[in-house]
């Protein structure tokens, strides 16, 4: 994270005093994710050259990614099983993973345009999807994968502008904002992750300069600036789901594996998954628990649940 010196200084304070809280096990009352099972391959021949992205919607578990041929692919996970991939065709190639968010009874995908950088969405109302619009309006331009969630009733994006620089837009349901760059001086080189929060939205991001994975929070809708996660180490976009009173995260580290803690009152200790991943992961809360999506060693998508809190 670039920042001038005095923020600098801040940061290395904060770093040093959160030190031995994740040394040991977390807070009292809290519990890191357990280890899941076997890991699994999601049928079919679909491949992907980024990182996957889900979400709950309606019920279901929608995966999503970006084939070899630059065109969005995607799947379902039913009580009976993965359905087959099936193509959301473009006039366009896209660049980077979507981001995907349920939103006024409607699944909302958002993709970044090879071409110009433009964030453009479209939908699905539970019959047929919508045409692509554009979003970017001003400032809206992006050089990463957006990151979305829905959080106190409002559809929030972010984005990586060509400067660095993070910022976000919100959507009422009935009409959008502006365009506005996150408070605390942040920059990062990746995609930013979204997700909300008992406390409201949450942003996260890896720093430009240091690998840090950095924590924007909002409390009754306002943004508090940039805190690193002490001793998260990145180079890839984390993946973040709300679950109950827990927040998951899950974290694809400095040597390509996969690791995951919780937060409650504070953020637990990392615990690896056992598997690797050429890139970050995703991942999406349900009732039965939070599935946990990576790009494996043949490019397909491997999932894997993490069971509920309340059965740890």
């Amino acid at each position: 994270m670039r920042m001038t010196a005095g923020r600098r200084v801040l940061s290395v304070m904060v770093m040093v005093l959160g030190l031995t809280v994740l040394a040991g096990a977390g807070p009292v009352g809290a519990a890191s994710p357990a280890a899941p099972s076997t890991w699994k391959a999601i049928p079919g021949t679909q491949k992907t050259k980024d990182r996957p992205a889900a979400v709950t919607h309606a019920g279901k578990v929608w995966v999503f990614v970006r084939g070899t041929d630059d065109q969005l692919h995607y799947t379902r996970k039913t009580t009976t099983g993965w359905t087959a991939w099936a193509s959301l065709p473009s006039a366009f190639p896209i660049k980077d993973a979507p981001a995907l968010a349920s939103f006024k009874s409607k699944l909302n995908v958002f993709v970044r345009r090879a071409k110009d950088n433009h964030l453009l969405r479209r939908t699905w109302n539970g019959s047929a999807w919508s045409p692509w619009s554009d979003i970017t309006f001003t400032n809206g331009t992006t050089t990463s994968g957006p990151g979305a969630a829905v959080s106190g009733g409002k559809l929030l994006i972010a984005v990586r502008r060509p400067d660095d620089t993070i910022w976000a837009i919100q959507n009422s349901g009935t009409s959008w904002g502006t365009w506005a760059e996150l408070p605390g001086l942040g920059k990062t080189d990746l995609a930013p992750t979204v997700s909300d929060t008992p406390d409201g939205a949450l942003v996260v991001v890896n720093g430009v300069a240091d690998d840090f994975a950095y924590d924007n929070q909002s409390t009754a809708g306002v943004f508090s600036g940039w805190v690193p996660q002490n001793l998260v180490f990145t180079q890839a976009p984390v993946a973040l789901a709300s679950s109950v009173s827990l927040l998951y995260e899950f974290v694809r580290d400095l040597d390509g594996n996969i690791q995951a803690r919780t937060r409650g009152v504070d953020w637990t200790a990392l615990v690896d998954l056992g598997a690797t991943s050429a890139s970050g992961p995703a991942a999406t809360a349900t009732t039965t628990g939070t599935l946990v999506f990576i790009r494996n060693a043949t490019n397909k998508v491997s999932w894997n649940t993490i069971v509920p809190e309340a059965a740890q």
